[in-house]
């Protein structure tokens, strides 16, 4: 498999409720695992005790299409935990040429919860593209 650019990914964020959007920029999901020492008088050495897994938030972004983003939008806004519904972020490397498939194994972050949207900043006289972000905070993620 070759090196991939940022560019050879497909982002989706899937839901039952919110339904299914794709995004062209992803930061976050890092993995972060607490670790504390401790000392083994035995061996007189220092052990390790490891934590649980916790994964940074997920910024997403995307150019701000109206009629594509105004009804995720809405739900986004009144979404609440525990109804059934769980919001999944796949992030798919791809090969681009001469179609769009997929090259490995996805990353599938799931339990995200919506913490932060931002809506699109207006400059009118400008000719900026319009960005549409929004912040989500996995519980688990997993290859498949």
């Amino acid at each position: 498999m070759a090196v991939k650019s940022e560019a050879e990914y497909l982002i989706l964020v899937t839901s039952r409720v919110l339904g299914q959007i794709g995004f062209t920029e992803l930061q976050g999901g890092e993995l972060d695992r607490s670790v504390t020492e401790y000392p083994d008088p035995q061996l007189d050495e220092s052990g390790y005790a490891v934590g649980t897994a916790k994964y940074s938030p997920l910024t997403l972004r995307v150019p701000y299409d109206p009629s594509k983003h105004d009804g995720f939008l809405s739900s986004i806004k009144t979404f609440c935990i525990g109804v059934g519904d769980d919001i999944q972020v796949t992030v798919q490397p791809i090969k681009v040429c001469p179609d769009q498939t997929p090259d490995g194994k996805a990353r599938i972050y799931s339990g995200c919860v919506p913490s932060k949207v931002k809506f699109p900043d207006v400059k009118r006289g400008t000719s900026g593209v319009s960005m549409l972000d929004i912040t989500l905070n996995p519980s688990r993620m997993k290859f498949a």
